[in-house]
């Protein structure tokens, strides 16, 4: 069951104290993440084990669409999506192993870990869950509410940053496989080992429907780039539609044994699909790309592997299965339905809209390694103006 599709999606930010947001994940186990700008904790050796014990988390996520803060007393406060409600309403909640993120939850729920290997005794399907929806480093509907906790603390009054008045300065940025991703930035803001930059620009198309919801009416695409000095960060572009495209890293580079990950994320709020290529080490895949509909998963990934018999594991390389695809219900992840199940027809790989995978295996096929991905938001940009 997802969350309905008429939910909510923008929050008043204003000059008054945030509202409560949701607390971010407390202290983690051995596979817990860190909270807020914390250093991630390791999530599994290099050659990826499907999961590890989970850690003890903090208050329960807040229901999807609510307020992000105060609403400003000016006239002149914005209205800034957040991330969060966008993609839950896009999971299947099924798929959600993080009890703290099923609808309806007050408390969390501390889920035991699985350490089989992902190419063995844990399937595909069983893998994404235990990586992306498990408490841990890689907990995608935690990074992106560790972001939104982040944001609620902004005042965007124009009248008090002058910034937010100011043209938004285009930048590219650029990922593996060539690929490009242009945002538009108006303001900086740093903190303690990290920083914010962010930028709110007229939409191009705007839907001026009451029935499609709050933030299609809004008329402004946001844009949010975030990094940490050891690489943790990520770049997103929210648009008016409730449409998101993101990349998203969980590194640092002054711990290389832990989890090092490059995620680029798609979020179709009208189709409500959600789509997500990932690859990296200590994630339990050299490389996934994946959508998941109100009820199913469709995947192809290569999953960690040993070495082949009789080699010793060699630092710094990947060993990895076969490619492999499949369809999974998510109420029964165990039970691969075949990658050419009708019930994935919507899903499948030639709905994809992302055409670049992300592959960290040791092969030719290879487009992104460990300390590429830690140095892709670890330096801010420059000439954008300070909030």
């Amino acid at each position: 069951m997802r969350f309905a599709a008429g939910l909510a999606l923008v929050g008043l930010l204003g000059c008054g104290s945030a509202g409560h947001d949701g607390a971010s994940g407390g202290s983690g186990g051995k596979n817990g993440a860190a909270a807020g700008d914390g250093t991630p904790a390791q999530h599994g050796a290099g050659t990826g084990a499907a999961g590890t014990s989970s850690g003890q988390a903090g208050n329960a996520a807040p229901a999807a669409g609510s307020g992000n803060g105060a609403a400003g007393s000016g006239s002149d406060a914005l209205r800034l999506p957040r991330v969060y409600p966008l993609l839950r309403a896009n999971t299947p909640t099924n798929l959600i192993a993080n009890a703290a993120y099923r609808e309806g939850a007050s408390s969390l729920e501390v889920l035991p870990g699985d350490d089989a290997g992902v190419g063995g005794a844990i399937g595909l399907a069983q893998a994404v869950q235990e990586r992306l929806y498990s408490q841990g480093p890689t907990e995608i509907l935690r990074i992106v509410q560790e972001l939104d906790n982040r944001t609620s603390q902004l005042d965007l009054s124009a009248s008090r940053h002058g910034c937010l008045g100011a043209a938004a300065i285009a930048r590219d940025l650029m990922f593996p496989g060539g690929q490009t991703f242009r945002v538009q930035l108006q303001c900086m803001r740093e903190h303690t080992g990290g920083w914010l930059a962010f930028g709110i620009v007229p939409s191009q198309s705007i839907h001026d429907d009451a029935d499609a919801g709050a933030a299609a009416v809004t008329g402004h695409d946001v844009y949010l780039v975030q990094g940490q000095d050891g690489g943790m960060g990520g770049a997103y572009h929210v648009r008016a539609s409730g449409d998101v495209e993101a990349w998203i890293t969980v590194a640092d580079g002054r711990v290389p044994n832990n989890s090092q990950v490059l995620m680029h994320l798609l979020i179709d709020a009208a189709a409500g699909t959600t789509e997500l290529a990932f690859g990296g080490s200590g994630v339990g895949f050299c490389s996934a790309h994946l959508k998941t509909g109100q009820n199913h998963l469709y995947i192809l990934a290569k999953t960690n592997a040993p070495p082949p018999p009789g080699q010793s594991p060699t630092p710094g390389t990947q060993y990895c299965d076969a490619p492999r695809g499949g369809c999974f219900a998510t109420d029964a992840l165990s039970v691969d339905l075949g990658a050419a199940a009708p019930a994935c027809a919507a899903i499948d790989s030639g709905t994809f809209g992302i055409g670049t995978s992300i592959d960290a295996s040791s092969g030719g096929e290879a487009n992104v390694a460990a300390p590429m991905i830690y140095e892709l938001f670890n330096v801010k940009p420059t000439g954008i103006a300070a909030y």
